[in-house]
């Protein structure tokens, strides 16, 4: 009889479960929704304090005006047939030299001469694409690896939740069986 009631009692506190959820999530939207409405309200009234701000400029303030009395003293006087602002010709640097007119057409012959420096650079470039090649193929197969684990993951925990959700309905189903069976007076 115990057994009876506390799955009646597992059925209340699901259902009471699934309530309180959908009680939270809408107390959630509620509570986005005002504080949205309140940086909106803000804004405007920042707004409006500032275009007040800026009329009251352009409308005009006076400063108060401040005198000051006394001497000041500076170094030499600048010798007056110079102005401070003029100096003289500084000579220019010599220009560069012409570059070197180089014209290609198409691909380089190949029995063309190349220098050693070019040649070692090509080999060390080539060596560097086939290894950005390789890291690249093997970072590929590591995020399928891990995709492919993640959705095996993700299908036996479905499979899970699904095993227990058929126990639960079955064990639902066979207290309310017995209990339509029961003899009450």
């Amino acid at each position: 009889r115990r057994s009876i009631t506390s799955g009646i009692a597992l059925r209340g506190v699901v259902s009471m479960q699934r309530t309180a959820h959908i009680a939270g999530v809408a107390a959630l939207a509620l509570l986005l929704a005002a504080i949205t409405l309140l940086t909106l309200d803000s804004r405007q009234v920042q707004h409006d304090v500032l275009v007040q701000q800026n009329f009251q400029v352009a409308n005009g303030q006076q400063l108060p005006e401040f005198s000051v009395a006394g001497t000041m003293q500076t170094g030499e006087p600048a010798p007056q047939g110079i102005p401070l602002s003029f100096q003289l010709p500084v000579p220019l640097p010599a220009p560069s030299p012409p570059s070197p007119t180089v014209i290609t057409v198409g691909p380089r012959p190949k029995k063309a001469p190349v220098c050693k420096r070019c040649e070692r650079q090509m080999r060390k470039i080539k060596r560097m694409v086939s290894e950005i090649k390789k890291q690249n193929e093997k970072a590929d197969d590591l995020i399928e690896k891990q995709d492919d684990m993640i959705a095996n993951y993700r299908d036996r925990m479905e499979e899970a939740v699904e095993k227990i959700k058929n126990r639960l309905y079955e064990k639902g189903r066979t207290y309310t069986d017995l209990i339509k069976h029961l003899k009450t007076k």
